[in-house]
């Protein structure tokens, strides 16, 4: 019996100090070393009331864009045009994987158009140009408000096919059929002039 009682002693005494050392560490944190993360975070650019101008030969059209934005190729054979400081954070993530920072970021998409009747969805012709025309799809997001999701592109008629520049944002073009002309604007502001080579 004398034998139990001091097994049991050393038990209860090692409990009692695994108790002690995780309440000490508990009660005192630990010191955090500081990040060594990236931060790609570089804010956007407005456009430029500069203009340079620019030769897509691949899709046959030469733009006039502002002379603060980039021009990307991607994968899929489309090109992107993206303001400076977009072209800079989108550059430092693909250097840095982990980095933090992310944002979504606004584009013009130019793509060849996987329509075949030119005039699907067409609006109106962009004025002065015979062979560029504003798309205008609107889908209701309810049957309350006035208000609706809008697609608007341009839609360019070259020698070889139909090209579509259309802007991308991570806020959609939403809002009542009046907006229509600000929200074309906005899409202007990038693409300033188009001209079939």
């Amino acid at each position: 019996m004398c034998n139990n009682k001091n097994h049991k002693k050393p038990t209860i005494l090692s409990t009692i100090f695994l108790s002690c050392l995780i309440t000490h560490l508990i009660s005192f944190p630990i010191k955090a070393e500081p990040s060594n993360l990236t931060n790609c975070g570089i804010e956007a650019e407005y456009p430029s009331k500069l203009s340079r101008n620019i030769e897509l030969k691949q899709f046959g059209v030469a733009l006039k864009i502002p002379a603060n934005y980039r021009v990307m190729g991607r994968t899929d054979g489309s090109v992107s045009l993206v303001d400076n400081g977009t072209f800079k954070s989108l550059e430092c993530f693909a250097k840095n994987p982990n980095a933090v920072g992310a944002s979504g970021y606004d584009s013009i998409s130019i793509y060849k158009s996987s329509e075949t009747f030119i005039y699907s969805n067409v609006y109106n012709k962009l004025p002065g140009k015979d062979n560029v025309f504003i798309v205008w799809k609107k889908i209701p997001l309810n049957d309350a408000d006035d208000n609706y999701e809008h697609e608007i592109k341009l839609r360019v008629k070259t020698s070889k096919s139909l090209i579509e520049i259309e802007g991308f944002s991570d806020l959609q073009f939403t809002g009542k059929l009046s907006d229509f002309d600000n929200f074309l604007q906005s899409l202007l502001e990038v693409v300033r002039d188009v001209e079939v080579l």
